[in-house]
């Protein structure tokens, strides 16, 4: 599914605006076309705090986005290793929501930054921007081991 280039550049323009006068916010847009929900999400951390990663929805470059599928039966993929930069794409095909979170619970705080609620049928993109192996888990059922992950950036 692809947003509407207008909403694309409006998107921009209020990140640039944002970094530009330090402002910390997180913006959600959420698009329902054909009962397929797409939550963008962008979320500028303050002016001192160390960046980990980004959300956007519109990959250029399909061959630098890896997927993990959320099933009702858990992840598609739990480990995924990718290479500094790269974006992973969580898409929920369950019919209930999710909310992925970094490790450890309930505090989220092995990569600030990655936690997000995926609506049925919805989907996030994140970019690693920080080297490691990050855990992840669904909020909502922390102890439910289908629904844990982990990400190696290398």
């Amino acid at each position: 599914m692809r947003i509407p280039s207008h909403l694309t550049r409006i998107s921009i323009i209020a990140v640039l605006a944002m970094v530009m006068f330090g402002a910390s916010c997180t913006k959600t847009t959420t698009t329902n076309t054909n009962a397929t929900n797409t939550s963008t999400v962008t979320n500028t951390p303050p002016t001192n705090s160390r960046t980990t990663g980004s959300f956007s929805t519109s990959p250029t470059d399909e061959s630098s986005l890896q997927r993990v599928t959320i099933l009702a039966s858990g992840l598609d993929r739990p480990n995924v290793t990718i290479a500094l930069g790269e974006r992973v794409e969580f898409r929920n095909a369950d019919v209930v929501r999710h909310h992925l979170a970094s490790n450890p619970h309930p505090t989220h705080t092995d990569l600030p930054g990655f936690e997000q609620d995926i609506s049925a049928g919805g989907n996030f993109i994140f970019t690693f921007t920080r080297q490691g192996t990050f855990g992840y888990h669904d909020h909502n059922t922390p102890s439910a081991t289908a629904f844990q992950g982990t990400i190696t950036v290398q």
